[in-house]
């Protein structure tokens, strides 16, 4: 080897070198500039609330993406990927609404009531599309599991219903107008006072921690999608504008405005599906 081809290896190694250094002086400068944000309050921008918007339009996206390249693993006529998609954001609304109950009351509550709805709105869904309720009978053993993992130290946790006795117990609604009709539409009326308290705190309490609002709570959009189907609550776009969004406006002032906007934009685009 010529000393002009040692020279220009040396050199290679040093230029490699420099570039190592200048990655490593740069990630640092980004670790040092997180730290620094994540110490900081910031209030909610009009510019931050499109980006966490978009950044949650994303995640979603990617999810159901990358979904379907697992499609081919699933079980034969169980519940598709975007009914699975469905049954993990429910997931993980549950676990973020017992994390905020928990950090406010240093209790694990019992499951919400938003849950069992939910799960009967995408019981319903299967049935309809002809999928076999397969992977939403082991939702709730997963839920529970997951919060077990959570709070290892709190031995009295609360399993989480059944399929089973989620269906026996909404399938009564699914009777139609008989004589019991106003009784049972008193009682969708008093669990969508409940489902509208568990998203205000739902909201609140999110807020609270991270500083911006979550994206539209699912679990509520669902259960009023949900009554409308059942024919306890004629929803329109308007109605649903008066009675839920200018509730939860009127009691969290604090909350950038849009942000109601897009819980309306979303009940909007579920109601034209059903």
């Amino acid at each position: 080897m010529s000393d002009d081809e040692i020279v220009c290896i040396l050199d290679t190694r040093n230029n490699q070198k420099e570039k190592d250094r200048q990655i490593t002086r740069e990630v640092n400068n980004l670790i040092i500039e997180q730290e620094n944000t994540q110490n900081r309050v910031i209030a909610p921008s009009p510019q931050l609330m499109v980006a966490i918007r978009q950044s949650v339009e994303q995640r979603q996206e990617y999810i159901r993406r990358m979904s379907i390249d697992i499609q081919r693993m699933l079980i034969p006529y169980g519940e598709d990927v975007y009914l699975i998609s469905d049954m993990m954001l429910l997931k993980e609304e549950v676990v973020q609404h017992i994390d905020f109950q928990f950090l406010k009351n240093k209790v694990v509550p019992p499951p919400p009531v938003f849950y069992s709805s939910t799960i009967y709105f995408l019981y319903k869904q299967a049935t309809c599309q002809r999928m076999g309720p397969i992977y939403l009978q082991q939702l709730g053993n997963v839920v529970t599991l997951r919060i077990k993992e959570n709070y290892p130290a709190i031995k009295t946790i609360s399993d989480y219903p059944s399929l089973k006795s989620i269906i026996e117990f909404y399938s009564r609604f699914e009777m139609g107008n008989g004589p019991d009709f106003f009784v049972k539409k008193e009682e969708s009326q008093r669990q969508f006072e409940v489902v509208l308290g568990e998203a205000f705190q739902y909201i609140n309490l999110f807020h609270k921690k991270h500083g911006t609002p979550p994206a539209p709570p699912q679990f509520l959009i669902k259960f009023c999608i949900l009554m409308h189907q059942l024919g306890f609550q004629e929803w329109t776009a308007e109605s649903f504008d008066v009675i839920v969004v200018d509730r939860l406006r009127r009691n969290l002032r604090n909350i950038d405005q849009r942000f109601f906007d897009s819980i309306r934009d979303a009940f909007g685009i579920y109601l034209k599906r059903f």
